[in-house]
Order: C-alpha cells, then structure tokens, then sequence
C-alpha cells in the first residue's frame, strides 16, 4: 500500500507543470509617459507570453514612470535626475529579480546603483549602447545587456534617395535628446557618401518647431528627417504635425528615420518599438530561467529594417509610385 501511494505521488508530481516557487519580480523603469516606451513595454510583456510566460502566475510587474515637465529648465532637468538615482535606489533596496530601463537617461543613470546590487538589467529602446556604458555596440557589460533601436542611417538614407533622388539638403530639427545627438552626428558623416548634405538644428523641447523649418526651407533644405526623440510625440506630437503641415505645402518630402508613423506620413523607416522590446524580453528570459549572466548576452538589434508608406499621403505630395524594391518591402500605414 505504501508504495502504491508513493508511486502515486510521484505521478502527480511528474504531472504538474513546472513553475518558479514564486513569480519572478520584474521593476521596469522609465522618464515620462511617451508612446516609444509605452510600445516597448508592450512588447515586452508580449516576448515573455510568448515565451511561455504569463504575467501574475510566472512574473510580477512593478512599473516606475517619472514625470518629466517637458518645458524643463536646467534646474528642473537636475531634479529629474536626482529622480532617476532616487527610484535606482528605491529598486535596489527592494530587491527585484530583474530590471528593464526603458531609454537612454534612465539607463545610462540608473544602471550602476541597480547593477552594484547584483540585481540583472536589461535596456531597451536605447540607440548608441557606448552612451549607456557598453563596451562596443555589440558587447554590452558586467551586469547588464539590452536592445538596441540602432539601425545604420545609411541604410535608411539610401531607401530615401532610392525614393526621393532630388534630396540633396536635408534638415533634421533636434532635441538634446542623447539618442538624437548620437543619431545626428553619424548621420551627418553617412550621408556625405550618398552626396547628401544633413543641416541639424537643436531646440528645446517646448520650442515651436514652425520658424526653425521655414527658415531650414529658406536655406536650400529640399527634405526633413525625423529622428527617434520624444520631442516629436510630447504635448499631442504638435512638433510631427506641424513640419507635416508645412512639409505638405511645400511639396518637401519627409522621411521619418524608425517605424513608428500614424497615417498621414509620407515614408517610415527603420526599426519598431514594440519589436525592439520583444528582444529585450528575450534576453530577461535567458537570464531568469537559463541562470545566464547578463554580460554574456550580445546586445540585441532588429535583423531588418521596417518601411512604412501611407499611398494618399504619397498621392498628396504629387507622387503616384515608388521603387518596385521599395515597394516590396514597404507595408502600408
């Protein structure tokens, strides 16, 4: 009897999936409440489902969103990162299994308070992995790993002249942003390949982006770029739909430099949020299931690039076609 009954037991036991003790504690930490971040951390969320992990029963979320007045002066931006190394604190004492910084200053000020405790970081929707502390682009460091949105502007620059032959003059209006100061400085230097020229202009982020672009336009620009900052997507994107405003008028194509457009754009290309946060989830699974150190996972990038075209819009401007190779690849918005 004894036996069957240990037999038993053991039947049961066999038959029981297989879970953590207890859900793995998960904190994700971000400055302001934008669309990028809000797309990353849902494909995060949707990495780990589909990876066999399901929030509440395998994994609990505690999320951290600091206000950030976007009409900050210096001050103001001094509290704000005196709020980054504040939270840093706050999640290091409570011990997390893992955390997810979305962005390069929550990352980049963050980082050594939550790694000095041991506790795993992931990154996510950071462009140039160097600013943040990485070794290289490709190796991250002691502690921590994450996803890249970097897609060589080249890339990009050349779709664009593939698409819009006549751009000579581009004009890229900027915040300090460091995504897109790092974003600029390299693509000033690729376009020059491509016979192009890139003017960049830096505002504030509560600047009026109008005076900046008519005068861009009065200088000789013949296209605009937008890069990956969040002074295009604070205070209900009035920067976006501004220069399409004036960028329509004049006829002047605009080229948005990462896949995340709404329907009205001319073109998109580049990289998704949402995907570049699925890989961030990948590299938390292997560090919360596979017992893998953070450091011995390459830093993540989108094996593509994503092009988006919205035809009315290309219709709107006085183009009917694009490139049968563009047009391949491109989906519709």
């Amino acid at each position: 009897m004894k036996r069957f009954f240990y037999m038993l037991l053991c039947t049961l036991a066999l038959s029981v999936p297989c879970h953590a003790a207890s859900p793995y504690r998960i904190h994700v930490m971000q400055v302001s409440d934008v669309k990028p971040y809000e797309h990353a951390y849902e494909g995060f969320i949707e990495g780990l489902a589909d990876l066999g992990m399901t929030e509440g029963r395998d994994f609990i979320i505690t999320r951290h969103i600091i206000d950030a007045d976007v009409d900050s002066n210096l001050w103001e931006k001094l509290m704000i990162l005196r709020k980054i190394k504040k939270t840093a604190a706050e999640i290091a004492d409570a011990r997390p299994d893992l955390v997810l910084t979305l962005g390069t200053p929550t990352t980049k000020y963050a980082k050594s308070r939550i790694i000095e405790a041991g506790i795993p970081l992931v990154f996510s929707i950071v462009y140039d992995p160097t600013v943040v502390g990485a070794v290289s682009m490709e190796k991250s460091g002691p502690g921590f790993t994450g996803a890249s949105i970097y897609i060589d502007p080249y890339n990009i620059l050349q779709i664009a002249k593939q698409c819009f032959p006549e751009i000579k003059k581009m004009g890229i209006i900027h915040s300090s942003d460091d995504n897109s100061v790092a974003f600029v400085e390299e693509t000033k230097l690729k376009a020059t390949k491509l016979g192009m020229t890139i003017v960049n202009a830096e505002v504030n982020k509560y600047d009026d982006i109008d005076p900046v672009a008519r005068k861009m336009i009065a200088e000789g620009v013949d296209a605009f770029g937008i890069p990956a900052d969040t002074y295009y997507v604070i205070r209900d994107k009035i920067a976006a739909r501004t220069l399409a405003k004036i960028t329509m008028e004049k006829k002047i194509p605009t080229i948005i430099f990462h896949a995340e457009a709404e329907k009205g754009s001319l073109i998109a290309i580049g990289c998704e949020f949402k995907a570049v946060g699925s890989l961030s989830a990948q590299q938390a699974h292997k560090i919360l299931t596979g017992n893998v150190k953070p450091e011995d996972l390459p830093i993540s990038y989108q094996d593509k690039l994503v092009i988006l075209i919205d035809p009315e819009a290309l219709k709107a401007y006085g183009r009917t076609t694009l490139p049968d190779g563009v047009l391949q690849l491109a989906r519709p918005l």
